[in-house]
C-alpha cells in the first residue's frame, strides 16, 4: 500500500534538490539504527528507504514544480506506524527547504 504526501517548497530545482538532500542526510544521521538511504535516479526523481525489525519501507521522493512528492511502499505490519514517518520526512524536508530559502544551504 502506497503512502503519498505532498510537501510545497518554493524553490528552482537544483536548491530543491540540495535542500532534500539535506534534509535526507539530516534524517540519516538521526535514525541511522533503520539504515535509512536516499540517492537521486534521475534528475528530479530519488530513492527513499529503510529498515526496521527487519523489514523495508521503500518509495520515491520526486520534485514537480514548486511541490515535493513522497511516495511510501508501506507494508501491512507497519502501517500503524505510517503517519509518523510521513511526519518526520516532512518536518526534515520543511526545515531544509527554510533553510534554502533563507541561503543556509
Amino acid at each position: 500500500m502506497g503512502m503519498k504526501h505532498q510537501i510545497h517548497h518554493g524553490l528552482e530545482l537544483p536548491l530543491a534538490k540540495k535542500a532534500i538532500a539535506k534534509a535526507m542526510e539530516a534524517y540519516s544521521a538521526r535514525f541511522s539504527e533503520y539504515n535509512p538511504f536516499f540517492n537521486w535516479v534521475t534528475e528530479n526523481k530519488g530513492e527513499v528507504g529503510f529498515s526496521a525489525k527487519g523489514m523495508k519501507l521503500e518509495g520515491e521522493i520526486e520534485i514537480i514544480g514548486p511541490e515535493v512528492y513522497v511516495d511510501l511502499d508501506v507494508p501491512f505490519v507497519f502501517r500503524i506506524f505510517k503517519g509518523r514517518a510521513m511526519e518526520i520526512i516532512d518536518r526534515e524536508v520543511r526545515a531544509w527547504v527554510e533553510k534554502a530559502k533563507n541561503g543556509e544551504v
